[in-house]
C-alpha cells in the first residue's frame, strides 16, 4: 500500500487549510461561480480539505464539516490558508512507538500502544466478524478488521507548561503511521496542527488536531481516496 500512498500524495497534493478572508468568513458555493447558490458561510479559521487538482480557475472545491456533517462546495483559492505553509515543527526523536517534535519553544510527543482490545467494547455487524464500531464509535483505520494499534497519549509543551490532550482528540483514530505525521505551527493565533494520514494497508483516512493556546480545540478526519 505505502509505495501506491506515496505516488497518490505526490500526484494529488492534497491539503488541509483553514479559512482565511479579509471579512472574517466565506462563502461556499456550490457551483463554481458568484451566484445564487451559497450554501454554508465558514468563518475564520474553519478547517477545510482539498485537493489542488479539483480546482477549478480561481474556485478550490473543498471538503469541511458543519453541524457535524460532511459537506462540499466551492471557495475563491486565495480565501484558504494552507497548513503546510506554517512553521513545521522538526522532528527531534522518531521510534517505532514514539515520535517527538521539538523546538525551542514547542515540543509535542505521540506515543502508540496496542489496541486494548479487552478495554474495548466492540460491535460486529450482524452475524459476522466484521467491526462495525468500537466504543460505539466508527473506527477509523481499519477495514473490518479489529485494530493493531492505538494511540496511547499525546502531550505538548509548551514555554515549560504540559498540556495533555484529552482521549476524544484521537480515541476512535487506529493503526497510527508516525512517519507520516507532520505538526505546524501558526504564531499569529497560538495554533499547532497534527496532521497524519494512517492505516491497516486498507483502511486510510488522514485527519488534523488543532490545539489553540494549549487546549484541544477541534479534529477533521476524512476518508479522501
Amino acid at each position: 500500500l505505502w509505495p501506491f500512498f506515496v505516488r497518490f500524495h505526490a500526484r494529488f497534493a492534497q491539503k488541509f487549510a483553514v479559512i482565511n478572508d479579509a471579512d472574517g468568513f466565506v462563502n461556499v458555493r456550490n457551483e463554481a461561480k458568484v451566484g445564487n447558490n451559497v450554501s454554508h458561510k465558514l468563518n475564520n479559521n474553519h478547517l477545510v480539505f482539498y485537493f489542488e487538482d479539483n480546482a477549478k480557475g480561481n474556485w478550490q472545491y473543498i471538503t469541511y464539516k458543519i453541524n457535524n456533517e460532511e459537506a462540499f462546495g466551492y471557495v475563491y483559492k486565495n480565501r484558504l490558508a494552507a497548513v503546510s505553509n506554517f512553521l513545521e515543527l522538526p522532528v527531534f526523536k522518531e521510534g517505532k512507538n514514539e515520535i517527538i517534535f521539538k523546538n525551542k519553544n514547542l515540543e509535542l510527543q505521540i506515543k502508540v500502544k496496542p489496541f486494548a482490545k479487552n478495554n474495548s467494547k466492540i460491535t460486529y455487524l450482524k452475524n459476522t466478524k466484521i467491526v462495525e464500531k468500537i466504543n460505539s464509535e466508527k473506527a477509523w483505520g481499519t477495514d473490518g478488521d479489529l485494530p493493531k494499534t492505538q494511540y496511547d497519549f499525546i502531550k505538548l509543551k509548551c514555554n515549560n507548561k504540559h498540556y495533555v490532550l484529552p482521549n476524544k482528540a484521537f480515541e476512535n483514530l487506529y493503526e497510527p503511521n508516525l512517519e507520516f505525521t507532520k505538526v505546524y505551527v501558526d504564531a499569529k493565533t497560538n495554533s499547532v496542527f497534527l496532521e497524519a494520514t494512517n492505516s491497516d494497508g486498507a483502511g486510510g483516512y488522514t485527519f488534523i488536531i488543532v490545539i489553540q493556546n494549549g487546549v484541544y480545540k477541534e479534529s477533521l478526519v476524512l476518508h479522501p481516496f
